[in-house]
């Protein structure tokens, strides 16, 4: 039965690879961190840094709520979530900054937003701005809105392993999904 033996060979390279991708990743640690900005409440930030167990950090997850005052004085809440893929890499001292768009690259983008701060062990701090055109109330007209210069201070609030979620492997009719949870791995259908 070839079905039988390509199931079987399938757990079985889904066994080898939960030992060989869980080990390496099983040192690495995401670290959170949730803070306040200067402007009053409810602006808040929270950051998501992968600590490698090589000692690299990289910033993988940034989300912050914001409010925006427009040329006309009325105010726009909104927030924004940044999901790196290989993460903003943060200097020795856990230094960082990130503009969108990114300088030189021409965009018409009709919002800007830059971040820059330090990502210490117990707390982190920096400076953020964003920028966007937003219609007026009656569409016809757009006008400028920012949170102009803000501050932030995060506080560290718990770290955890970095742990292997899923990972395929290519076989003959496709591909097999692999999902690895608590050192167990399983095919998923």
């Amino acid at each position: 039965m070839p079905t039988a033996r390509l199931t079987m060979a399938s757990i079985v390279v889904a066994l080898m690879l939960s030992v060989v991708l869980a080990l390496p990743a099983s040192a690495a640690q995401i670290i959170s961190y949730e803070g306040n900005t200067s402007a009053a409440t409810p602006n808040r930030i929270s950051l998501g840094v992968l600590k490698r167990d090589d000692g690299r950090r990289f910033l993988q997850r940034l989300r912050i709520r914001y409010t925006l005052t427009c040329e006309d004085a009325s105010t726009y809440t909104s927030g924004v979530t940044i999901r790196w893929g290989r993460g903003v890499r943060l200097g020795e001292a856990g230094e960082f900054s990130w503009d969108y768009p990114p300088d030189g690259e021409g965009s018409r983008s009709s919002w800007h937003f830059a971040v820059e701060g330090e990502i210490g062990f117990r707390n982190a701090s920096g400076n953020v701005t964003t920028a966007e055109a937003i219609l007026t109330d009656d569409h016809t007209d757009a006008q400028f809105c920012t949170t102009g210069d803000l501050t932030w201070t995060a506080e560290r609030t718990d770290s955890r392993p970095a742990r292997l979620t899923a990972a395929t492997t290519p076989h003959r009719t496709g591909f097999t999904k692999i999902r690895v949870s608590g050192g167990v791995a399983e095919v998923v259908k």
